[in-house]
């Protein structure tokens, strides 16, 4: 028997974990900063904290995915986003955040987040992205959609406990700041951590360092932002 055809035997078998991803927006500048200031109140104030990880202000959009063909998995990826960045640079399209917001997972946890209101062309990318994906490969897609930013994600084990849960809920007197902004790149994860990125604007492909390159991304923000804003896009509420 062949090495490749043991690998195969083996993952059929489920001797080899399959690799687990994620697409993700991932906050920058100063919306990132708002969120990570909530964050760090509640974190001293109330000692939550998100095990096992490190806390990034992010928007879901697809996943978990598990496979082991990554390269299928990418190749179809990048067709499905490439094919709808025009839509994201028209006026009209910027993500908006709302209220703080809590509910219960499917698994029984508690999630505090706050409230995303997604443009049109989000929505339809994401269910493209689940539509095709799902045929080809192990994807997630959850029963309810919520559409959020998570703060605090309450894991259900036996350290849960909701009175902290509802403490920390009702010391919240305001609503976070209601913000318009742009989606300016779509993140894929690996395990964990980013494997590329997509940059909307230019129809580019970034590897993990480009991606951690913060003056690469502002100077497309700001060149998003002129374009959006000379087709008559407004960023205030």
């Amino acid at each position: 028997m062949s090495s490749s055809s043991v690998q195969e035997n083996r993952i059929k078998e489920g001797r080899f974990a399959k690799n687990v991803y994620l697409l993700e927006y991932r906050y920058s500048g100063y919306p990132k900063s708002y969120i990570l200031d909530i964050y760090s109140e509640l974190q001293r104030a109330y000692r939550i904290h998100h095990p096992n990880y490190h806390y990034v202000p992010h928007l879901s959009v697809a996943g978990p995915i598990e496979t082991n063909n990554e390269k299928d998995l990418v190749d179809e990826i990048r067709r499905i986003i490439h094919g709808d960045t025009h839509h994201f640079n028209v006026p009209g399209n910027l993500i908006q955040t709302g209220k703080l917001i809590k509910f219960e997972t499917e698994d029984g946890g508690q999630v505090l987040g706050i409230e995303v209101k997604p443009p049109r062309p989000l929505i339809e990318l994401k269910k493209k992205i689940e539509l095709d994906l799902g045929k080809k490969f192990s994807l997630k897609i959850y029963k309810k959609e919520i559409w959020h930013t998570t703060i605090w994600n309450m894991k259900s084990n036996y350290f849960s406990n909701k009175e902290k849960f509802l403490s920390v809920w009702h010391s919240l007197e305001n609503n976070p700041q209601e913000m318009k902004f742009i989606l300016d790149r779509i993140t894929l994860i690996k395990n964990g951590k980013i494997l590329e990125e997509y940059d909307l604007f230019h129809k580019e492909v970034l590897t993990r360092i480009e991606s951690l390159n913060n003056s690469r991304r502002y100077d497309t923000y700001l060149k998003m932002k002129a374009h959006l804003q000379s087709q008559g896009e407004s960023f205030k509420f």
